[in-house]
Parts: C-alpha cells; structure tokens; sequence
C-alpha cells in the first residue's frame, strides 16, 4: 500500500475519533491493519475497499453516538459542590444559590424571602405572599385531543379535566398538576391556605353570605371572602397584621414585614 493511501486512511480514522467515535477509530484501525497483507500490491482496488470498510465503520459509530431524538441523554446534572458557605437568595421569583468559597471574604447582603416551594420565593417574610400555583396544561377541548395526560386539575380555581404537559425523562422539576383541595360548586385552590378557595366580597354593590363576610389576608391584601361555618381556617383569616398602607397586611404579628408588602 501507498504511504498516501495509508495517511488518507489514518486521517479519516483521527477525524472519527475526534468526532466521538473511538468505536469507529479502533474498527477501522483493525480493518486496515488486517488488510494490509492481502491488498500490497493490489493497486487503487485494495485501498478503495478499506477506505469504504472505515467509511462503514465510521457511519454506524456516528449512529451509536447520537441518541434517538426524544430519549433520555443520562440523569440530571449534578449540583455543584459548594466547599465554603452557601448563601441564598430570591431573583425574580427563583432561588439563586450562591458560594462563597472557602477562606474567601464574601458581602452577600440579600433581602429576605419567603421559600414557595419547587425553588420558586417571594420578597419579604410573609408565607401568604405565595401565589397559588397553576397546572401546566396544553390546549386540549377533549381527551382525543390530547397530546398530553389526560387529567382532574384546579385552573384559575375551578375544579375540571385538563391536558397536562407530559414531562422528560430524568425530569426533576415540579408537579406540573399541582395538589389541590376542593371547597364545592366546583371551586377548587392549590394554596395551602383554604380561605382562597372561597368567594370573594365583590368592591361594589350587595352580595348575601349567610355566614357573614370574613376578613382574610392572602397575598398581601386584605379581602373578605364567604367562609362556611364547618370550614376550617388558616392564618389567612386568623392572624394576621393590617399594614399602613390602606388594604394591605401581613401574615402574623411581626409589622416590620410590612416593609415588603407590595403597594398596588
């Protein structure tokens, strides 16, 4: 064989290790070094035969090194190892956690906030700042038109069947159908306080409740919602502080929380 026959084959073969293919690489390696004997002085035939078996061989490691579009690609990464002290933090309604590492002089001057679950946090120190979350659904009038799970979900507070948004595989993140209570008429609430599963004291004109009206604070506004007499009751309505600015509060007894009450 050709010296140039012989280092146009070693290149093809360094391209397809370089690409990933180190199953490639070693098979056409072994295919050029067993026919080496059988193709000297077999001219231009013997080199075309081998440079097609690397070619081959090349092809099927490219096939084994990309997986099937849609399949896992291995578990989820694993998260960095902090080998100082780790400080937290809410941007834009995510937990950002950062390091500071060991022996290091770090400032990290963060304002306080309240952990909503699934890494996601409101400022200040109230749990009642917490949204109520909601399903990721896809648009689906009917089962058959679902290209999801088919599934019972509480959207925008109503109890009814939706098409939730399959996950991937390895997936970590959040329910993508939220735990929710019911409270009839098909009401329902994913937060953890009941009282916002409740009808709410419309700002104007005449609305019956034959309980009476109850104050509540959720999400940092006081409201007054229709609580049935055999309903149980949270903080919401039981303990919490009306702050200076007019209708808003804070869960509990601590009015310097007020400080982070939105003003809306």
């Amino acid at each position: 064989m050709h010296i140039q026959t012989f280092a146009a084959l070693f290149l093809a073969g360094a391209a397809s290790y370089r690409g990933g293919m180190r199953i490639s690489f070693w098979a056409g390696l072994g295919l050029l070094v067993a026919g080496c004997a059988p193709v000297v002085g077999s001219g231009a035939l013997g080199a075309g035969v081998i440079f097609a078996a690397l070619a081959l061989a090349g092809l099927a490691g490219r096939a084994q090194a990309r997986p099937a579009r849609g399949d896992a690609c291995g578990a989820p990464m694993p998260k960095p190892v902090c080998t100082g002290t780790e400080h937290q933090s809410c941007v834009e309604g995510r937990v950002l956690t950062s390091c500071c590492p060991q022996g290091a002089k770090c400032n990290y001057r963060y304002a306080p906030f309240q952990a909503c679950g699934d890494d996601t946090c409101v400022p200040g120190k109230d749990p009642g700042q917490c949204p109520p979350k909601e399903p990721i659904a896809l648009p689906a009038a009917t089962q058959a038109d679902c290209n999801g799970s088919w599934e019972k979900a509480c959207v925008a507070g109503k109890v009814t069947m939706a098409c939730i948004m399959p996950v991937p595989t390895n997936y970590a993140g959040p329910n993508r159908n939220p735990p929710f209570r019911e409270c009839g008429e098909d009401r329902c609430t994913t937060s953890p306080f009941i009282e916002h599963c409740y009808p709410v004291k419309p700002a104007e004109g005449e609305a019956a409740c034959l309980t009476g009206w109850t104050k509540v604070c959720l999400q940092g506004r006081i409201t007054e919602r229709c609580l049935p007499l055999a309903a149980p009751k949270s903080q919401a309505s039981t303990d919490f502080t009306a702050c200076p600015t007019a209708g808003t509060c804070v869960l509990g007894q601590d009015a310097d929380a007020c400080t982070y009450v939105p003003r809306r």
